[in-house]
């Protein structure tokens, strides 16, 4: 079993202003998941991800990948509208 983890473009020591809540985040996604399946060294992958991670997550497996086994999605938001309001005030 392995673990990776790393920060999505804009957040955390990564490049980049500003994160935009999973939307272009779920090509972070797919650029990790093609590099691990492109190592031939998992039969399994399993994403993990918490609140925006948790979007994100799910934006990518919307897209009908099947790179993928399962998916633990914590905390996601259910409201992009309402998130936004929330953060602006």
């Amino acid at each position: 079993m392995a673990l990776i983890s790393f920060d999505f473009t804009g957040s955390g020591n990564s490049e980049g202003d500003y994160v935009t809540l999973g939307w272009n985040e779920q090509h972070d996604m797919e650029c990790i998941v093609d590099y691990l399946v492109g190592l031939n060294k998992f039969t399994n992958l399993f994403i993990w991800g918490r609140s925006m991670g948790a979007v994100t997550a799910l934006l990518y497996a919307l897209r009908g990948n099947n790179k993928i086994s399962a998916l633990i999605c914590d905390s996601p938001f259910s409201n992009l509208r309402k998130l936004a309001k929330d953060v602006a005030s």
